[in-house]
């Protein structure tokens, strides 16, 4: 069985980290994407979910380390996600203390906001699966 954050990893198009300590990542999700399927089925949106799941993704991606969601500190969704568009997601993470981490993004689509989340999130680099 896949884990949600495999075909997300297979959208992922872009993934770097800038030197100020933010990262900015480019994800397209095709017409076939799992998270179209039945959401809905004439006119498909990216649900949540899979929004918060390619923020882990692109985080992971940026900072070389292994996360798992804690906690959605805060999520808006602006803006529906259709099918091939070009989604730039912007973010920072910073220590939240207790061995937690805070991840917060942005997504953009062109020149529209399209969701903003604040996630505090766990590294789990050096735990085995």
């Amino acid at each position: 069985m896949s884990k949600p954050e495999d075909p997300i990893r297979a959208c992922l198009q872009e993934c770097q980290s800038l030197s100020d300590g933010t990262w900015q990542s480019c994800f397209v999700f095709p017409e076939d994407f799992p998270g179209f399927q039945g959401h809905f089925p004439s006119n498909p949106v990216l649900p949540g979910f899979y929004m918060i799941q390619a923020v882990l993704v692109a985080a992971e991606c940026a900072c070389g380390r292994r996360m798992r969601l804690r906690e959605v500190m805060t999520a808006k969704f602006l803006a529906a996600v259709r099918p091939k568009a070009v989604v730039r997601v912007l973010g920072s993470v910073e220590p939240a203390g207790d061995g937690a981490w805070t991840v917060k993004a942005r997504w953009v689509v062109g020149e529209q906001r399209m969701a903003e989340m604040t996630l505090r999130v766990d590294d789990v680099s050096g735990v085995k699966q």
